[in-house]
């Protein structure tokens, strides 16, 4: 079990200690029911926020090794091919010249030569997307997240997808919502058997972002011999 997920499933057990109910009713009748509802709202969101930036950290991680494994070792790894396969950039062709035609083309010429702007360019543009721009772990979250980062969609199924979609709309349902809007009841135990039933998923998937990660390293007692530019 890595470090960075055991560190999740430490947050989830002290947040379940800290708002929901030591032992849990299976009718759902509380004593304070207000209070045990506050509090079983707050469970749901910050829960699906750990499981968030537990995504968001590690494919960071690997993303970032990647580059600095490039840039000081020329040490090519899948995730470095997915995260230029994947970044939605242009990657136009190759110069007709090695001399910038004009002087106002000589500034960025550099860039139209070197691989290595286009690929830190696309960890830029990945970085930017996951601590930025991405606000959840549904399907469409977590494939933004993992396909640029060489996490093979074989090791994802639609139970899976589907558990993360639940746990996003559950979460999503919780914290929105404006004048009128009719909420429902939510349930500590239901809510808590909802995470629990999420971790064994993201172990699974934290060995196979460690390996990934590790793939992504610079390790000169096994790696092949850098590309010589």
């Amino acid at each position: 079990m890595g470090a960075r997920f055991e560190l999740l499933r430490k947050r989830v057990e002290q947040l379940r200690a800290h708002l929901l109910p030591v032992v849990f009713d299976n009718m759902g009748v509380y004593p304070e029911p207000e209070k045990v509802e506050v509090q079983a709202r707050s469970f749901v969101v910050l829960t699906h926020a750990e499981v968030e930036t537990y995504f968001e950290d590690r494919v960071v991680e690997i993303a970032k090794t990647a580059l600095k494994a490039w840039k000081e070792h020329r040490h090519v790894c899948l995730p470095s091919l997915c995260l230029l396969g994947f970044s939605d950039q242009k990657l136009v062709a190759p110069p007709d010249s090695l001399v910038a035609p004009s002087k106002n083309k000589e500034k960025d010429w550099d860039e139209n030569l070197n691989v290595t702007y286009r690929f830190e360019n696309a960890v830029q543009i990945f970085v930017k997307m996951v601590t930025k721009d991405n606000h959840g772990i549904k399907q469409a979250n977590l494939l933004a997240m993992l396909l640029p980062i060489g996490f093979s969609p074989d090791k994802l199924d639609s139970v899976q997808l589907e558990e993360f979609d639940n746990f996003g709309s559950a979460r999503g349902a919780v914290a929105h919502g404006g004048p009128g809007y009719v909420r429902q009841s939510v349930d500590p135990k239901a809510e808590y058997e909802r995470i629990s039933k999420l971790l064994p998923f993201i172990e699974a998937h934290d060995v196979e972002l460690d390996r990934l990660l590790a793939q992504s390293s610079y390790n000169p007692s096994r790696t092949r011999p850098p590309i010589g530019w």
